[in-house]
């Protein structure tokens, strides 16, 4: 994840180290495990980004954009995910109905 973070500070043209990157995920994920009970701890993680953000000189805009850029990993996982599950549910209701007696 601090790798992940490190890349993605340098693609939006912070020039960060390695150890500000390890700051940046190990407080983001406790933050989001904190707040386990807010779905998809939305919010909470562009929150914490900001504040961290700034507690590490990296102004708020870029904070929320590399949250942001996180954020689109999940969705790159999670959609096709829930994709297969709704093919899969899919075909099984398809089957059931197929061999249910008339």
């Amino acid at each position: 994840g601090a790798f992940e973070v490190w890349i993605a500070l340098y693609a939006i043209g912070i020039k960060a180290s390695f150890a500000n990157a390890v700051i940046l995920e190990s407080v983001g994920q406790g933050i989001r495990a904190a707040m386990f009970f807010v779905p998809g701890a939305l919010g909470i993680q562009e929150a914490g980004y900001i504040g961290i953000g700034a507690a590490l000189g990296i102004p708020a805009e870029l904070a929320l954009a590399l949250s942001l850029i996180r954020r689109v990993r999940e969705l790159a996982y999670g959609i096709p995910g829930l994709i297969a599950w709704q093919v899969m549910e899919s075909r099984r209701a398809w089957h059931k109905t197929a061999s249910a007696p008339a």
